[in-house]
């Protein structure tokens, strides 16, 4: 169905919900066109600078990313016609959901219905899901469960992490926040309704809790150290830890050998210059750990022919 009416070429009242880099150019952008950014919705610490700074700059008023929560917004600041939220993750209330004459939307880091909910890209590469997506879908009360605007898939690749999907679904996001806006001011925006049958809700939960269990094969292992890997920014998922004589260690980084285990799972081994964790299938070369949280080298953090995991 037609969401916006055929209203012609307008110049739009909007107000942006939004954290990270993608936030910040989603910011940028409308405000460097026709339409008015009446205000912005950001949080106070590092995910919200970036909105911060660029709502300073160009004189748009911030307000604190909770609001969003506050009914008494939608009097203070009046009419608009369009809500956006991009990377912010407050749960915005039902009354600011119905402020805007022609809808909010949100950009979500998953292909709806199958992604749904938190960390998508983490999820999305513990699953081995070939080609990851964006959407942007009209906000509703029930999280992600809105009609469809906009999608986007791309492959993954072999070598694919948290971090780079999220950072594919931010540039894509960017673009379909992009068409959305043309699509609303031309007033031919067709919303497709998610299929309930498909839909699946990621919480926030880590594979395994998070822990480098060697009795999982090594293609699972690589993927969730992967998975967790958002380099050189925070994981939400964290790092896979184990513990070697009482130490904790993180699996920043491996490498699939393709060489069956001889030996049983969690059995380390060193190969020339290689250190080789046994898994339940195969051997998986580690080559980047933490102790304690800081870097060292696998060979000290992981001695020869101890049992981990």
């Amino acid at each position: 169905m037609n969401a916006a009416g055929r209203s012609g070429s307008r110049s739009l009242r909007v107000v942006i919900a939004g954290g990270e880099a993608a936030g910040q150019r989603v910011l940028k952008g409308l405000s460097s066109g026709s339409h008015e950014v009446v205000a912005a919705f950001a949080g106070s610490g590092l995910t919200g600078a970036p909105v911060r700074a660029e709502a300073a700059r160009l004189g748009v008023p911030v307000l604190p990313a909770v609001r969003v929560k506050d009914p008494s917004v939608v009097a203070e600041l009046g009419p608009i016609d369009l809500l956006v939220n991009v990377h912010s993750l407050f749960v915005i209330t039902p009354e600011l959901l119905d402020w805007p004459t022609l809808g909010a939307f949100n950009v979500h880091p998953g292909w709806l219905p199958e992604f749904a909910g938190r960390n998508c890209p983490s999820w999305a590469v513990w699953l081995g899901e070939p080609e990851p997506g964006v959407t942007v879908h009209r906000m509703v009360a029930e999280i992600d469960r809105g009609d469809v605007a906009f999608q986007d898939r791309f492959p993954a690749g072999t070598g694919a992490t948290g971090g780079s999907v999220a950072v594919e679904c931010a540039k894509r996001g960017i673009v379909l926040i992009n068409r959305l806006v043309d699509a609303l001011v031309a007033g031919d925006l067709d919303l497709r309704p998610q299929d309930s049958r498909a839909f699946t809700y990621f919480g926030r939960d880590v594979p395994d809790g998070g822990h480098f269990r060697t009795g999982r094969t090594a293609v699972e292992l690589d993927r969730l150290v992967r998975a967790c890997d958002y380099g050189p920014f925070t994981s939400p998922w964290g790092t896979p830890v184990t513990w070697v004589d009482g130490a904790n260690v993180g699996i920043r980084r491996v490498r699939l050998t393709g060489v069956c285990a001889d030996a049983p799972p969690g059995t380390i081994r060193y190969d020339a210059d290689q250190v080789l964790v046994a898994c339940a299938d195969e051997w998986l070369e580690v080559t980047s750990v933490t102790v304690e949280g800081k870097p060292a080298p696998p060979g000290s953090a992981l001695p020869n022919a101890v049992l981990i995991g």
